[in-house]
């Protein structure tokens, strides 16, 4: 029975494959995680060991040794890989002893219906069976430049091993396109009357604030996270030494840490992007100092550690331990219960950036301009899409509005009124 293992090393988090002794699955895998995936973030490594797991139970079921087939060049057939394929659009690989029969039902029709609807139940997003087939794409060819790189082999291996390297991208492409967003990306992140209300439940005062503890903090990490457009690791693994609140300077310093040996918790928060120096208001800054200085000293936990934002409530004796991602999620889990809307820290990142571009637009700033600023906003790097992707969506809700002002202009010409 194989599992994911997590478990720190000099300091470090990392991830592997082992069985029900603990031991590793296979000496390749720990070297494929430990190397290709050793400058990723923690939550990447651990998705990644979460996809391996899921191709390696499938494999094993069937009897194919995957490294065995790479090195003696063997490789996967055509119709090996569809039934991985097929397999990677399921929810889970168990089988179907846990399924309910509808053979009782005498209604063909309707057991039809509960059969092809159970079909649907059971089928995951295309992303997820699409980076499923991308995390087996990149294992073997991982494994094929260990056992055949630099090495003379025969040209009708390579061949087939492009081949079959090309028909994984084909697979991918297919499955990243089958299920659309359904939110468009004209939309704003979050509506203007959601944000409203949310800025004012969080105030500490409020008599809607849901937090019965903990609401100075709260109101901190919603704002910070308003304000600056950073991402819930980044926050989580703020530091009072990032915070430069000196000579009228209001700046917290974002930046990745591959090892940080002072941080306690099991699953270290990380920033994802680079490293990179944001600002907030001269009133966050204050209340922020208030907290750090007034609230936080109560906790003797938060003796032992740097990091800002800590838990308040003695759960396992956790008072003063810095703040884990999970309790950030059940914070805006929280809120979205009180606004009847999913609220999340990503949304909030995407509330950033269309300020962004309204802002840019405001100001008629220009669009290369525009994406090198949200760049550095965002500690994108120079080859990062997202900052043109940002952009193209401001620019997609300009040309929607523009085009239905010119549909009610011809329509008010013709006296068609609705």
């Amino acid at each position: 029975m194989m599992k994911v293992k997590k478990y720190k090393l000099g300091g470090a988090q990392f991830v592997s494959l082992v069985n029900e002794d603990d031991c590793p699955y296979d000496p390749y895998v720990s070297c494929y995680l430990r190397q290709r995936l050793a400058s990723r973030a923690f939550n990447t490594a651990l998705r990644s060991a979460n996809e391996l797991l899921f191709l390696f139970a499938y494999f094993d079921s069937r009897s194919i040794n995957l490294t065995a087939r790479i090195s003696s060049g063997e490789l996967i057939s055509i119709p090996e890989l569809t039934g991985f394929l097929e397999h990677s659009l399921k929810t889970r690989s168990k089988s179907d002893e846990d399924v309910i029969q509808f053979s009782s039902v005498k209604s063909k029709a309707f057991r039809n219906a509960l059969a092809a609807n159970r079909r649907l139940e059971k089928k995951v997003a295309g992303p997820t069976a699409s980076g499923r087939l991308r995390q087996l794409r990149f294992y073997i060819e991982w494994l094929f430049d260990q056992f055949h790189g630099g090495r003379k082999f025969e040209e009708a291996l390579l061949k087939r091993f492009k081949t079959l390297l090309n028909k994984i991208k084909l697979y991918e492409n297919s499955l990243g396109r089958r299920h659309p967003k359904t939110r468009q990306d004209f939309e704003n992140a979050i509506p203007k009357e959601i944000l409203e209300r949310l800025i004012s439940i969080v105030l500490p005062e409020s008599e809607n604030n849901p937090f019965r503890m903990c609401r100075l903090r709260n109101y901190l990490i919603v704002h910070v996270l308003l304000q600056t457009g950073i991402r819930r690791g980044a926050l989580a693994k703020l530091k009072i030494s990032d915070c430069d609140f000196f000579a009228g300077r209001n700046l917290l310093r974002i930046y990745r840490s591959s090892t940080d040996g002072a941080d306690p918790r099991n699953d270290r928060p990380n920033q994802k992007s680079g490293n990179h120096i944001v600002e907030i208001s001269s009133g966050l800054a204050k209340r922020l100092k208030y907290y750090i200085d007034q609230v936080r000293e109560k906790y003797d936990g938060s003796k032992n550690h740097d990091f800002i934002f800590i838990a308040e409530c003695n759960t396992s004796w956790s008072a003063g331990a810095p703040i884990s991602v999970k309790q950030i999620n059940n914070l805006f889990c929280t809120l979205s219960k009180s606004l009847c809307f999913r609220v999340h820290p990503h949304l909030l990142r995407h509330y950033w950036n269309d300020e962004l571009s309204a802002l840019g637009e405001k100001n008629k700033i220009e669009t290369a301009k525009l994406e090198e600023l949200r760049r550095q906003g965002m500690g994108w790097s120079a080859n990062s899409d997202m900052s043109r992707i940002y952009n193209d969506r401001h620019m997609q809700r300009e040309v929607n509005q523009l085009m239905l002002e010119r549909q009610l202009e011809a329509l008010s010409g013709n006296g068609d009124e609705f």
